[in-house]
């Protein structure tokens, strides 16, 4: 070959090579550079590679495929394909109708509406709008295949810029606000004089079910102009702006112009739309409730197998309790609407804190974990009958305030039922809670013998009571004899837990012993100094009459505190008004009710 000349490459020896080929195509030719060490392996390699006398003819960069083209002499019918296309969703059944012509006509306004309110979303929205408007005849009736364009449409389509969800309601476009707001529509002022000469005339036309038009103060925004779309078909609204006047006007009446001028459908021409969102819309609603029932089904007999568990491994933890506190470890509380299932809380709060997890999720509950928590139960149980912890003998009489924490607490607590169900309802903020102060920090304190400081962490919410032996000993010395109301276990109850938690929350938190004994001997102060004239108010009610009473300044609930001192239901009553009565500013001042 001409353009063939010897070179001396210094890595492969000699070798032939072709000036005239690039770099380019000698890299993509490298499988078929010859190289060799001597002449006789050179020449082989030429016989073998022949290089082509064209050099400027390249061969095919691939190899052609063959394709195995299967023809199928098969038709789907029309019918099969309309039964298909109606489980479509909105954008793949305008993707099928817009591919041929065949299958355009083949869509139906069932077909739309089925699968507009089927697969919801903005879809449904835009049938519903619809619906909304073509029960009142007030729109012109929407093809088939405008339907569809509405439900899949995602821009205006008047300016073509702007974003929709759905057609605008009152109007039936799917326009934009800036559409909507700059020229679609245009104001009818009820306030012009032409509408002051014929009210009623005017009113009437606003008020046609058939006149799409949005009241908004004293004007009615309405379609300015006739609007077709792109393929000429009449949309929006009937009645526009200037039909307003011409529908007074008008000889033959509203239908005759209806009919007559602006060629409007018949109502007939509306009930294909009507009855297939009916239909379909009820049988969405069908469908949804029976997936609810379905649904409810499930979630309750997951609860009842979940129940089940529950109550299983907690008859086996029964058996691994000690006979002494079998009971009382697995007392349950009531079930109340917080609690997701109807197990209830168990009362010992140490024992539901143990508890807790597996009855969120009894499955993970195993007999090894089952005996480690019947130990743990046994152990702290055992440790309170250890401590003689129930007969309170650690109390000191010399104590003001232990003599009262015994003189108040010692007939109530002699059990470890009594201890586990004293005081198990008690309200706090978010409502009742069942369970007491049997938990970590009361067994804490009975592991380092601190006996009275575990006392008071039991009866925190009790404490109160220790003022009741004041109350009643103020009533022995006074002179005068205390009424029934002051009398009364109910009012006295009342009064000492008005009296007790003023200024006890500041010290709840850190309930220290020595600042607990400061605080009962403030309040024990305040008893004293109030009682007499909580008494002589006493007095001064029973002497006026019922009449002078309520001259003064009384209300109602003073008559039947009046009444409550000799009628039967007088606790019920007392419960209720009296507290009333003292907590109010208009009888006496706050300050004179604690001092």
């Amino acid at each position: 070959c001409a353009n063939q000349r010897l070179s001396r490459d210094p890595k492969h020896g000699e070798a032939f090579i072709c000036p005239a080929r690039s770099q380019k195509n000698r890299m993509a030719s490298s499988n078929h550079h010859i190289a060799s060490l001597n002449d006789t392996t050179i020449m082989k390699k030429a016989k073998k590679h022949p290089i082509p006398d064209d050099l400027d003819s390249k061969p095919p960069a691939k190899r052609p495929r063959k394709k195995n083209i299967v023809q199928h002499d098969i038709t789907i019918p029309i019918d099969a394909l309309s039964m298909v296309m109606e489980f479509l969703s909105p954008r793949e059944l305008f993707n099928a109708a817009f591919s041929c012509k065949t299958l355009r006509g083949v869509v139906t306004t069932h077909m739309v509406v089925k699968s507009a309110i089927v697969h919801g979303r903005h879809a449904k929205r835009t049938m519903e709008e619809l619906y909304a408007l073509m029960t009142s005849h007030s729109i012109h009736v929407p093809s088939p295949l405008r339907l569809l364009r509405l439900s899949c449409g995602k821009r205006c389509e008047i300016c073509c810029l702007g974003n929709v969800n759905f057609v605008r309601s009152r109007l039936g476009l799917f326009a934009c606000w800036d559409c909507v707001t700059e020229w679609l529509t245009k104001a009818w002022n009820t306030k012009w004089v032409r509408y002051g000469r014929n009210e009623n005339a005017y009113e009437a036309v606003f008020r046609n079910p058939r006149v799409a038009a949005s009241g908004y103060g004293s004007k009615n925004y309405m379609l300015s102009q006739p609007t077709t779309d792109a393929s000429g078909e009449p949309i929006g609204p009937i009645v526009c702006f200037d039909d307003v006047d011409k529908m007074v006007n008008h000889i033959g009446g509203f239908d005759d112009y209806f009919a007559n001028v602006l060629g409007a459908p018949e109502p007939e021409a509306y009930n294909d739309f009507n009855n297939s969102f009916m239909e379909i819309d009820e049988m969405v609603k069908a469908a949804s409730r029976g997936r609810e029932r379905l649904k409810v089904e499930r979630s309750q007999n997951r609860q009842k197998k979940k129940k089940e568990k529950i109550e299983k491994f907690l008859g086996d933890l029964s058996q691994l309790l000690d006979e002494p506190f079998r009971s009382e470890a697995l007392t349950r509380g009531y079930s109340n609407c917080f609690d997701k299932f109807e197990t209830g809380k168990m009362i010992v709060p140490f024992v539901n804190e143990l508890l807790k997890p597996y009855i969120d999720a009894p499955s993970k509950m195993k007999p090894s974990i089952l005996k480690e928590i019947a130990q743990m139960i046994n152990e702290k149980f055992r440790l309170i009958l250890d401590k003689n912890f129930l007969r309170l003998d650690f109390l000191s009489e010399d104590d003001a305030f232990e003599r009262r924490l015994k003189e108040s607490f010692n007939d109530h607590i002699t059990s470890l039922d009594d201890l586990v169900k004293f005081g198990q309802f008690r309200h706090h903020w978010a409502g009742p809670y069942c369970g007491s102060y049997v938990d970590e920090k009361f067994i804490s304190h009975l592991e380092k013998d601190s006996y009275i400081d575990a006392l008071v962490h039991y009866l925190r919410d009790f404490l109160y009571v220790t003022l009741v032996p004041v109350m009643r000993e103020c009533a022995k010395m006074l002179s005068q004899p205390s009424s029934n109301v002051l009398l009364d276990s109910c009012f006295r109850r009342d009064m000492a837990i008005n009296i007790w938690y003023e200024g006890f929350s500041e010290i709840r938190d850190d309930l220290s012993l020595i600042r607990l004994k400061s605080f009962f001997l403030e309040k024990e102060d305040v008893v004293k100094r109030v009682w007499p004239a909580l008494q002589e108010y006493d007095r001064w009610l029973n002497e006026k009459p019922m009449g002078e009473i309520l001259d003064q300044g009384g209300w109602e609930s003073q008559s039947r505190l009046h009444r409550a001192y000799q009628g039967a239901h007088r606790q019920y009553l007392l419960n209720r008004d009296f507290r009333s009565v003292f907590e109010s500013k208009r009888m006496f001042g706050r300050e004179w009710y604690w001092y």
